[in-house]
């Protein structure tokens, strides 16, 4: 993983996950998926079918403030317009002050129509309790998304299909890793036995 990326604290993954999918049921967490031509989405939330690997449905995070990427602003709304999802921007107090004094107040309150939400995160100061989450939205730049350079967008079936390939990569890895220590510990037992 690139170091200058890490992944959001449980409390604000939990937090983004009750907001959009109302549940943490069947959820799985991409780190760092990479699309050619686009770049790296920092994390990738994902509701996969029960005991499956099948995608569901998904969302987009960013853990970048706004400001220091505003390119990679407009290349995520454009996945997002491209597979028909939701993306949350995470972000501080005072960026979340300066990005609505900065472009008019366009996202002083929260759509849920809009394609990009943010989560203004509120550091609890030495209180031991988690952060306070307040979501908000961005209306949409339609006309640079739509003109996003000629970049090579996913369709939302080959981004299911990517996260479901990973899914089921991860699924095996993890049944491989169970029937290893299961037969060691038949080969003990076994030794212990003799």
């Amino acid at each position: 993983m690139d170091k200058g990326v890490t992944l959001p604290a449980i409390e604000t993954l939990t937090a983004i996950a009750k907001h959009y999918f109302r549940s943490l049921d069947d959820l799985m967490t991409f780190p760092e998926i990479s699309l050619p031509s686009v770049g790296i989405i920092d994390c990738v939330l994902a509701r996969h079918t029960t005991m499956g690997s099948a995608i569901e449905d998904f969302i987009l995070i960013s853990n970048e403030a706004v400001q220091k990427r505003p390119i990679n602003r407009l290349q995520l709304e454009a996945v997002c317009n491209s597979c028909r999802v939701k993306s949350y921007i995470l972000v501080g107090e005072r960026q979340y002050d300066e990005l609505t004094s900065d472009d008019g107040g366009s996202c002083i309150s929260y759509n849920p129509d809009h394609s990009v939400r943010l989560v203004v995160c509120r550091a609890s100061q030495d209180t031991g309790l988690p952060p306070l989450h307040q979501f908000a939205s961005l209306a949409g730049d339609t006309a640079a998304i739509s003109h996003h350079g000629g970049i090579d967008l996913p369709s939302r079936e080959k981004f299911s299909q990517l996260l479901s390939n990973q899914l089921r990569r991860t699924m095996l890895s993890q049944i491989r890793a169970i029937i290893k220590e299961k037969e060691t510990d038949y080969a003990l037992s076994r030794c212990l036995v003799a």
